[in-house]
């Protein structure tokens, strides 16, 4: 292990630390609910203005991410066009309503449960928490259909490479995408792709990817541009070359290979994190096989560690890896390791030799 030059980085204890930080993501739409709805219930007040109350609070909570990331110069997607905007009005519209509905709900059930129908009180309570824990989804497809396409531009950018199969990986956390299309209650765990995106806001540059060929309805999460099958390659280089930082969701695919030695062969390692997205430990293997062989140019030999604890890798040029290891492999975890890696890169910490792994076997 010493001559392989691999070591680890446990970001277990930051991740920790985010979860107990992150709480407010789940508190404060519930606490505009319930302190509404407690206000109407104990103290009366008229039932349609704190109704309305609770509606615009919950439904706004939206609307405060999209204006503040637009003051910042973030986006998540291009702009829409003037004959689409409609859509992200009606999105909008559809969200309040449905929220509106949930709180009526929900007044209704503690009204019913004050008057000992627990039955019927419980279950208009229930169905509130459902309607709000999908009540975002007109937004998001609103916005889907609205999205335009991406344009090579000078701006700043993270380029973001996957394969297309794994697009549909999930992760369980509450950090959904900001703005309209927020989960009013986090009951649905998001794409993978857009707890990154999620977990970038923070960062100067928009995250950027290849779209998928024929896909009509793009995803949420990285803006995505559109190629032809013969120029696919190129602009992955131009915008590889140009991007502060390349994100990389470690997958099995032969274009993602490439890719990766593309990397390598343009001396870009330095700024390229590949992230192990949730799987279990047998694929989780594979994937770094994979991506140590396209990196370093050969495949790494057997490591005798939790392989369901990675959550990403570094490479340098001389072929020396870093591993970020993480108990759980949850949404904290790669968050910390992702805003790690991204103060390593502008210099804010210095990077961590990390610890190497003595005898092919994790520290205790």
């Amino acid at each position: 292990m010493e001559d392989a030059g691999i070591r680890f980085i446990d970001v277990g204890p930051v991740g920790r630390t985010i979860r107990l930080q992150s709480l407010i993501v789940y508190v404060v739409p519930a606490a505009a609910v319930g302190l509404v709805v407690g206000a109407r219930a104990l103290l009366g007040f008229p039932s349609p203005v704190m109704i309305g109350l609770a509606g615009l609070i919950v439904a706004g909570y939206g609307a405060r991410d999209d204006a503040t990331m637009r003051k910042r110069g973030y986006v998540t997607r291009p702009a829409a066009a003037p004959s689409t905007r409609w859509l992200l009005i009606l999105g909008f519209v559809l969200r309040l309503v449905l929220v509106l509905l949930a709180v009526l709900a929900a007044e209704r059930g503690v009204h019913a449960v004050n008057e000992d129908d627990w039955l019927i009180g419980l279950g208009l309570m229930t169905a509130a928490v459902v309607v709000l824990g999908f009540a975002h989804l007109p937004a998001e497809r609103a916005e889907r259909l609205a999205s335009g396409r991406a344009v090579e531009d000078d701006a700043p950018a993270i380029l973001l490479l996957r394969s297309f199969e794994d697009d549909a990986i999930r992760v369980r956390s509450p950090w959904t995408l900001l703005g309209l299309t927020r989960a009013v209650l986090p009951l649905r765990s998001p794409r993978f792709e857009e707890f990154i995106t999620t977990a970038l806001l923070g960062e100067d540059g928009r995250l950027v990817a290849i779209g998928r060929p024929g896909e009509r309805l793009p995803e949420l999460g990285a803006v995505r541009s559109y190629h032809s099958m013969d120029g696919w390659r190129a602009a992955v280089l131009r915008t590889a070359t140009r991007a502060k930082a390349i994100v990389v969701i470690a997958g099995m695919g032969d274009e993602l290979s490439w890719e990766i030695r593309q990397l390598r062969e343009s001396d870009l390692l330095a700024k390229v994190l590949v992230v192990f997205p949730p799987d279990n430990e047998e694929r989780t293997l594979l994937r770094l096989r994979r991506a140590t062989e396209a990196l370093a140019g050969d495949a790494t030999g057997p490591v005798e560690y939790r392989y369901d604890a990675l959550t990403a890798l570094t490479c340098d040029r001389s072929g020396d890896f870093r591993h970020f290891l993480a108990p759980g492999r949850d949404w904290p975890a790669y968050l910390a390791t992702i805003t790690w890696f991204f103060a390593f890169l502008e210099g804010k910490i210095s990077p961590p030799e990390g610890r190497r792994l003595p005898d092919g076997r994790q520290e205790d």
